[in-house]
């Protein structure tokens, strides 16, 4: 038994998260309506995510903004890769949307009872970023606003860049034994994550049958097809800036690519990535500083995962949301996708708080883990990728343009 529980713990993550939907799935189908006695199960998992979710968030955000130095020693370059991360996050964000209005994976999706919006009309974008202002960060806390926590834990882990360093870092200190102690707790529920997924995989085939497969199909698809898309605007954003074709950026960061698609990590890529940066002829004290900053707060991958799975169960529960809804769930994504990093399962906690930000059914969380390990090789590479290509603007664009195949030429470039 014991050499069990040593495999268990030892396999990873995703390759349990990945049997046990299989598992659930066959379950559901063969027992049918039956399965609904584990529901219970999976209704646990759902309750330890929503109980971790907003401390975790606190404690990493705080951390994660803590532990940057003073952007102006890094002057230029510091301001513009920055800046790069927040702008390609919700431009990723956005394009997933837009796939997901186009292609409708939700539909088709059937959920368990009826949902209704609770709506007073469509507020307009400045209401909806008013609205995300706490007047009282305690109120906040109490009545669970969570978007409203966040903003606050960003603003104030911005004002810690302007303090002593010595006051910096014993904020950092205490923020990150928090953060240590709450990713054990963290570490120990998503030990049991593979039980709840399995229970609501079986509990929704069961109830639903086969014909579940069509949209989530249609979901992975429309995650790989914005995934593209996005890969295409890192392309022209190369050209724009820095004018870098893609032949000659791919020739270089090819192993990166197969790194983080057989990884699915975007730590265990972080050497190849530098590697790659070198390759491209970024400066060791550019790339040392800007890749390992994109591995924590690059989440275009992350973006793109939140914005689809939300497009995804509003059309499964019926609900159009207004554009100022839509704003407000991309700004409340970029800032939880760059503070997610180091997270176990960090993804679904952050997507859990979204959905209820939004009143819509926490449930779907668990079949979207079941089958985020189909996604998450395609948005590592993203991630990976959006690293390196933010660390070439930052570096070349501006005044240090370059013609790259006049630096080292190579035929056949596109």
């Amino acid at each position: 038994m014991r050499r069990l529980w040593t495999i268990y713990k030892e396999t990873s993550l995703l390759k349990k998260m990945f049997a046990a939907m299989v598992a659930g799935i066959l379950i559901g189908l063969a027992v049918g309506p039956s399965a609904s006695v584990l529901e219970p199960f999976g209704t646990f998992f759902l309750r330890l995510l929503q109980m971790i979710a907003l401390p975790l968030i606190i404690v990493n955000l705080l951390a994660g903004l803590c532990s940057l130095d003073d952007p102006k020693l890094f002057g230029r370059v510091g301001v513009r890769v920055l800046a790069y991360y927040c702008v390609t996050t919700v431009f990723a964000m956005a394009i997933a949307v837009l796939v997901g209005s186009l292609i409708r994976p939700g539909v088709g999706f059937t959920l368990g009872g009826d949902f209704v919006l609770n709506s007073r009309g469509a507020p307009s974008i400045g209401a909806t970023i008013l609205s995300m202002v706490p007047a009282n960060i305690f109120t906040a806390l109490s009545g669970g606003n969570f978007d409203q926590v966040v903003i606050f834990v960003a603003i104030l882990g911005i004002a810690t860049l302007f303090l002593p360093a010595a006051d910096r870092e014993r904020i950092r200190s205490i923020s990150d034994i928090f953060v240590r102690a709450f990713n054990k707790i963290m570490a120990a529920i998503m030990l049991y994550a593979p039980v709840g997924i399995c229970a609501l995989m079986a509990k929704t085939f069961g109830k639903y049958g086969i014909g579940m497969g069509g949209p989530i199909a249609k979901y992975v698809g429309s995650v790989y097809l914005s995934v593209v898309c996005m890969i295409g605007v890192y392309m022209l954003l190369l050209y724009l800036f820095v004018r870098m074709k893609p032949g000659y950026f791919f020739r270089r960061s090819g192993p990166v690519i197969v790194s983080a698609a057989s990884t699915c990590s975007s730590i265990a890529t972080l050497p190849v990535n530098l590697k790659a940066a070198e390759d491209l002829g970024v400066p060791k004290g550019i790339y040392s500083f800007t890749i390992p900053l994109g591995n924590q707060l690059n989440r275009d991958g992350m973006g793109i995962f939140f914005a689809m799975s939300f497009i995804f169960t509003a059309q499964a529960a019926g609900v159009d949301f207004p554009l100022g809804d839509l704003a407000k769930m991309v700004l409340l994504g970029l800032l939880l996708s760059m503070g997610g990093g180091g997270i176990p399962g960090g993804a679904m906690v952050f997507l859990a708080l979204i959905f209820e930000t939004f009143g819509l059914p926490v449930e779907v969380v668990a079949i979207i883990a079941g089958i985020h390990t189909l996604n998450e090789m395609g948005l590592t590479t993203l991630n990976c990728l959006g690293d390196l290509v933010g660390t070439v603007i930052a570096t070349f664009s501006g005044k240090d343009r370059r013609n790259f195949h006049e630096v080292e030429p190579a035929s056949g470039d596109l």
